[in-house]
């Protein structure tokens, strides 16, 4: 694209990942775009991370928050900094994550096919481990209480090698249009983490903003720092409540209640009880289940969590 390709800025959060740094920072400094900016946002991490990058990367932009102000609100400190700097497109992303050399190129070559396009992502493989999936988009299946990664957990041999546009898309990297966060904002602060990406789909598509994956581009993602990976109760605490909030917020009266029962469903699934009552495992999650889908509910009663 040489000197008419548009300012990209990559804006990543980081909290505590100083272990992930070098593969992510390495990566993303060596891509073959032409013009780009990176900005990490650090959530008031009490490792040596901002030391870390200010020492290896100078020309990695810092900005360090004095509290941990969520993911959700955390990135939009990223966000609105890039925009304030003149970006055209914003690509979020992980911080645990590895780059290919041409993501930011992948990405921009579709955005720039249609105004309307407002989102592009790719396909997001687990780190070390070969070909496996863990995302290729998201889809909202009547039936089940949360949205759905297609591809999650299955070998790539090329059954999503086809461009299309989905329900919603996951940020493990993005890459956003400046006009959707002129005419949206960024992420809403309510989420705090967990669905907030979900939710600012749902309202770039109001707005009639495509959401588009593409096969051509792709990222190694390790896991969920934030949150420690793997299962644990501040996860499913944020997953219950935020998943209340958003079919509050994006679905009908009908649909929304529909989704409760499935929350509860899910919640009260007989093998994890089971497992709970003959082992004593997954207590802590079940407790923060229930807690997160009560405060969802007072969300809906009172309109804050606050």
């Amino acid at each position: 694209m040489g000197e008419n390709a548009p300012l990209v800025y990559v804006v990543s959060l980081n909290w505590n990942g100083r272990a992930y740094l070098a593969d992510f920072c390495d990566t993303i400094l060596r891509q073959d775009y032409s013009n780009y900016k990176v900005v990490i946002v650090d959530n008031a991490s009490d490792d040596d991370s901002t030391i870390f990058l200010r020492e290896r990367y100078p020309d990695i932009e810092i900005i360090r928050n004095e509290k941990n102000l969520g993911y959700a609100a955390g990135n939009n400190v990223g966000l609105e900094h890039a925009y304030s700097r003149g970006a055209q497109y914003f690509l979020v992303i992980n911080n645990d994550t590895v780059v290919p050399f041409d993501t930011i190129s992948r990405l921009v070559e579709i955005a720039l096919v249609d105004p309307r396009i407002g989102f592009v992502t790719g396909k997001v493989f687990f780190h070390g481990n070969g070909n496996m999936l863990q995302t290729a988009g998201k889809i909202d299946k009547f039936w089940r209480a949360t949205v759905v990664n297609v591809g999650q957990n299955e070998e790539d041999k090329g059954q999503y090698d086809r461009q299309r546009d989905f329900d919603y898309l996951d940020d493990v990297f993005w890459l956003v249009k400046r006009d959707v966060y002129e005419q949206l904002g960024g992420y809403d602060p309510e989420f705090f983490l967990y669905w907030e990406e979900t939710d600012w789909c749902a309202r770039a598509k109001g707005k009639g903003y495509r959401l588009v994956y593409t096969p051509t581009a792709r990222i190694y993602h390790k896991g969920s720092l934030s949150t420690g990976g793997g299962s644990n109760p501040k996860k499913s605490y944020y997953i219950r409540r935020n998943g209340v909030l958003f079919y509050w917020r994006h679905k009908t009266k009908l649909v929304f209640l529909l989704k409760l029962l499935f929350i509860i469903k899910e919640i009260l699934d007989w093998r994890r009880l089971a497992a709970f009552i003959v082992k004593r495992k997954y207590g802590e999650n079940l407790a923060a289940e229930w807690r997160g889908f009560v405060d969802g509910l007072r969300y809906v009663r009172v309109g804050s969590f606050h």
